[in-house]
């Protein structure tokens, strides 16, 4: 009788033993989903960066162009400057446009590049996550194989147990 109480004892701890076991499984799972998911997220804010980035140069690049070429054509036109003087106060008038619009495009720039700002620190945090999350997840493996190690003694001693009776 000694023998089934312990064989029931030891059936109880191998149970137990499968029961962590797939609680440990699960939690890799979930943290391997949670990685995933920042790695995706991380991946998105990535891209939005690089695309915003991209935007705001051809807009800068751009507005450039456009400034130099008017600044050519000022140039040719104040050379006869007698007889175009309206049309000179017109381009000077457009001018003065294309530099609001340029001051417009700096603001613009700054409010991106504290975007951008904040996207690289998102991205270093979603990083740190990562790695965190990777601890863990390596932490959970060691623990599922010392539970592995336990559950393979029991199972041992169970079979000793049962050879004996």
């Amino acid at each position: 009788q000694s023998a089934v109480k312990k064989i029931a004892q030891l059936d109880n701890d191998v149970h137990n033993l499968h029961y962590q076991r797939d609680v440990h499984e699960k939690t890799i799972e979930e943290n391997n989903q949670v990685i995933d998911d920042q790695t995706r997220q991380l991946r998105t804010a990535k891209k939005q960066h690089l695309e915003e980035e991209d935007r705001l140069s051809r807009i800068l690049q751009n507005t450039q162009t456009d400034l130099e070429q008017l600044g050519v054509r000022l140039g040719e036109e104040q050379a006869s400057h007698q007889k175009y003087k309206a049309w000179a106060a017109d381009l000077e008038n457009e001018l003065q446009g294309y530099k609001k619009s340029y001051n417009e495009q700096c603001d613009a720039n700054m409010i991106a590049n504290e975007k951008i700002r904040n996207h690289e620190s998102d991205i270093e945090s979603l990083r740190h996550q990562v790695l965190t999350l990777e601890q863990q997840l390596e932490a959970s493996r060691h623990s599922a194989n010392n539970l592995q190690e336990d559950l393979n003694g029991v199972q041992s001693k169970h079979l000793e147990a049962l050879n004996h009776i």
